[in-house]
């Protein structure tokens, strides 16, 4: 960074041409964002795949392949990381100046910081990978103008019988499918071919062995590659830009190739082809093109098309970006099949006399397929064209990365990422207090004239003071889905961190949208994010920043709720709402340190996950039940289930008992009256109470009574020759005898509430899921929920609120000691510590199922719904290891 005095002595930064020729030698460290907020990245030094899951403080490294681990000095840090949609798999590219490369294929554990080597290859030195991109992703949600939730059409060709399936392009120009079958043999296999020729090779027969189609004296090398998939459309697009590079002549092995030149730059009279072709060397004028199909023969192979197109020109030398865009079909009408519009889009930096700031260029080229094939004699059929749409031009500042998205986006809004950063800028005065400044800016180009869009606020790009004008971000990535933050990684070989930033902002409603007029923008965001069920913690950490206030927040939930609903099933949407909401309050909460928000944020994110346990406990009293009866081999887990239950009645009926205090006695004729009898104010109400409001809520309360009253029963009949049951009918009485709760009498009391409850609108129960606590107009039902529990023959007070044990001396300590245990989130019993344990990144509830699953449970049924929950916790969130304890 250098530093200089302006007017008045302002002191400003400034960046050198030198720090943006990572742009140009492709040094910049690749970094990808994942469907469960795991950002990947490649280690600075060491041939590593790192990790970091965003918002939380969770980091690891990849387990590295076998020649990794018996060499590591002899590879270099991944060139290529790519993670599949579903984030089950990563694919990784270690290139090595020494030895044949690697490339790494990993699987996903159980949780998200698990990861295992599926497979691993070599590749030639000269045959290293260049880009990589899968196939069979899941279709993707989006929120049109008039705010309806449609389902984008897939992308790319159809892979029914292979998952996963990667696409890569490698420096030999050649194309490779490696693909898992979902059924046996499920080894590694790969297909190639070059996408210089025209033809195709099929999974039965041997793939051609690859190798470059170079002239004498020279080998081509293809250094930029981008795969594209468009809408509808079962082609696959690849654009390489190459580079020409010296070799002996005649010598065409990728394996030997040879860079040397001779300080003598007359060439022998023997080689007249080197001396020809010496004008070539270096970096090709043009982008090539091939369109590749997969197919299969719905038996059992797989077959590659490859058809070169012809070359797109371009306005010179330094070629730094190359990316396709897919832009959404403007209709989704299933009958129309339309296909969506593809743009390639290259960015290129010109150097000058490496003196000043370079200049960049972005040029964007329309893509779009022939509906009748051209023939012309003599020539193959042309089934696409293209031409160039705009080119925009940057003198004072770089264009450094850009990316797109369709997540949270309506047809007006879709537009082109950019980030450009500022050769200089003026540094604060104050420099103690202010820490940051701002280095550039990302902006949203419209498509496909690539000016400002209107309808998106520039978002500034940070750095440190002391950093600012070097270790620039030249490598980007957007949020995987929901596409709210922006992660970049520094330019230097140094070990150097992620950094995050905010992405522009969407602003006004142009033209005005009825269906979008008062939506806050996030809103569609977070919609998009509850359709496709993948992680939202981008947009929480937003709503959890102190700048936003809790009625936006809850705005924009209510919001995002409201949109969803119009395309998905309520039951499904219901339980990831409620892990939206919690994830939202507990983040907002946990960057409080005291205060009574804090506390009101608490109660509505453990509201939420009462809900989220009723229905799971719900879950598994339903797969155990054998006809009337209960699996017997799962009594003891049954137990415990029925144990919070009871636990939890007993919390939301001292709840109500307390109310009832605050608010006055009703007259006994007024009980079943709708109309409250004191102005009890909705915020004295605990969050918990919305349990006897919101139906899904009090739905899922009425059917766990109902399960543990008829488990009790059951377990009651049996005969005395069945000593296990014996002994949990025993520890069942006992623990509803001493609750203080009659549940035979509360189960039809609960039946009336729901009944009164299923009137509220859709609106209302939207809006009271989203705050997690009653409104306003749930008032009088809750008063009146409250005079029925609390004055109905359903609780003893003492036995509610005072235990036998805590009037012995002695006994409570005992059992002060067992309730401070951890428990089971999943299956609500005592942490054992003797298997691999969880924790949920979402609530921070810890568990032994999600984990490693003891094998000595008697009963499969149970051990079937602890499989449920392998991958997520009860409230939607991914687990991550728990650190074992020190012995």
């Amino acid at each position: 960074m250098a530093l200089s005095k302006g007017k008045g002595k302002e002191e400003t930064w400034s960046s050198g041409w030198w720090e943006y020729h990572a742009l140009f030698d492709q040094t910049q460290r690749p970094v990808v964002w994942s469907s469960t907020s795991t950002i990947f990245s490649a280690h600075a030094t060491q041939p590593l795949v790192t990790a970091r899951h965003f918002s939380s403080s969770k980091q690891f490294v990849l387990q590295s392949p076998g020649p990794i681990l018996t060499s590591p000095g002899s590879y270099d840090p991944p060139t290529v990381i790519s993670v599949s949609p579903d984030s089950n798999w990563l694919f990784a590219y270690f290139p090595s100046t020494e030895i044949d490369g690697v490339g790494c294929l990993w699987q996903r554990g159980a949780p998200i910081d698990v990861w295992g080597v599926k497979e691993w290859w070599t590749l030639n030195r000269g045959a290293g990978i260049v880009a990589a991109s899968w196939l069979g992703g899941t279709r993707e949600w989006t929120i049109d103008d008039a705010g309806a939730a449609n389902r984008l059409p897939p992308r790319g060709p159809g892979t029914p019988a292979s998952n996963p399936t990667l696409i890569l392009v490698t420096e030999t120009r050649w194309v490779t499918v490696c693909y898992l079958r979902q059924y046996p043999p499920l080894s590694l296999k790969m297909i190639s071919c070059p996408l210089t020729e025209s033809g195709f090779v099929g999974e039965a027969h041997p793939s051609p062995a690859e190798q470059g189609t170079n002239r004498p004296g020279s080998i081509k090398t293809c250094t930029r590659a981008a795969i594209g998939l468009a809408y509808n459309d079962p082609a696959i697009m690849i654009a390489t830009r190459s580079r020409v590079l010296p070799s002996s002549a005649g010598d065409n092995s990728l394996s030997s190739m040879n860079l040397g030149l001779p300080l003598n730059l007359e060439m022998p009279s023997s080689e007249p082809e080197l001396a020809i072709d010496w004008e070539s060397w270096g970096e090709d004028s043009s982008i090539e093109l091939s369109e590749v199909r997969l197919d299969f023969d719905g038996n059992s192979s797989m077959v590659l098309y490859a058809m070169p197109l012809p070359p797109i020109h371009g306005p010179g030398l330094g070629l730094t970006n190359l990316t396709f865009i897919s832009a959404p079909p403007a209709s989704l009408d299933a009958a129309e099949t339309p296909q969506g519009i593809v743009y390639l889009a290259a960015s290129y930096l010109d150097f000058g006399d490496y003196t000043c700031t370079p200049k960049s260029e972005l040029v964007l080229h329309a893509l779009s397929r022939v509906s009748e094939p051209i023939s012309n004699p003599g020539t193959e059929p042309r089934h696409w064209t293209y031409h160039q749409e705009a080119t925009r031009s940057f003198t004072e500042s770089v264009l450094t990365f850009m990316a797109s998205s369709t997540s949270g986006q309506t047809p007006s809004t879709f537009g082109l990422f950019a980030g450009i950063l500022n050769s200089s800028g003026p540094l604060p005065r104050e420099k103690t207090r202010v820490k940051e400044v701002s280095i550039g800016i990302t902006k949203v180009f419209k498509l496909p004239d690539l000016t400002d869009h209107e309808r998106w606020e520039p978002a500034h790009i940070m750095s440190s003071i002391d950093n600012a004008g070097r270790d620039l971000p030249l490598n980007a990535v957007l949020s995987f889905t929901n596409s709210m933050l922006l992660c970049t990684t520094l330019s230097s070989l140094s070990p150097s961190r992620i950094s995050l930033h905010m992405l522009p902002k969407l602003v006004g409603n142009l033209p005005p949208s009825p269906a979008l007029a008062s939506t806050p923008p996030l809103a569609r965001g977070l919609a998009t994010g509850l359709l496709s069920g993948t992680s939202t913690a981008d947009l929480s950490h937003i709503l959890a920043l102190p700048s936003v206030s809790l009625d936006e927040v809850s705005e924009t939930l209510y919001h995002a709720l409201t949109l969803a609903e119009n395309g998905q099933d309520r039951g499904t949407l219901t339980w990831r709402a409620l892990g939206l909401v919690l994830e939202t309050y507990r983040m907002r909460a946990l960057k409080m340190h005291s205060g009574i928000e804090r506390e009101i944020l608490t109660a509505r994110w453990q509201t939420a996950h009462d809900m989220c346990s009723l229905a799971s406990c719900n879950a598994a009293f339903e797969d155990c039940k054998d006809g009337d009866a209960f699996d017997l081999d799962a009594v003891w887990q049954l137990v415990g289930l029925s144990t919070w239950v009871v636990a939890f009645i007993e919390k939301l009926l001292k709840e109500c008992v307390l109310a009832s205090d605050l608010a006055g006695p009703r007259d006994q004729d007024d009980l079943f009256d709708s109309k409250p009898s004191s102005p009890v104010h909705v915020a004295q109400l605990p969050s918990t109470l919305l349990h006897l409001a919101h139906p899904y809520a009090l739905r899922s309360l009425h059917a766990a009574l109902s399960n543990v009253t008829r488990f009790k029963n059951k377990i009651g009949s049996l005969s005395a020759s069945e000593e296990n049951s014996q002994i949990a009918k025993s520890v069942l009485v006992d623990l509803i005898d001493c609750s203080g709760v009659d549940l035979n009498a509360l189960e039809p009391l609960l039946a009336d509430l729901l009944v009164e409850a299923k009137k509220f609108s859709a609106e209302e129960t939207r809006r009271s899921l989203t705050l997690c606590e009653p409104t306003t107009l749930m008032r009088s039902h809750i008063n009146n929920a409250i005079d029925k529990v609390a004055y109905a023959p359903v609780v003893d007070k003492p036995r509610l609120f005072i235990k036998p044990f805590e009037l012995m001396d002695g006994v409570p300590q005992i059992f002060e000691g067992r309730k401070d245990k951890a428990k089971d989130v999943i299956s609500k019993g005592t942490l054992t510590g003797r298997a691999q344990g969880v924790v949920c990144l979402r609530c921070g509830g810890q568990s032994e199922v999600g984990g490693d699953i003891p094998a000595a449970h008697a009963s499969k049924v149970w051990q079937a719904w602890e499989r449920m929950w392998i991958k997520y916790c009860i409230c939607g969130g991914a687990w991550v290891l728990a650190p074992r304890k020190q012995k």
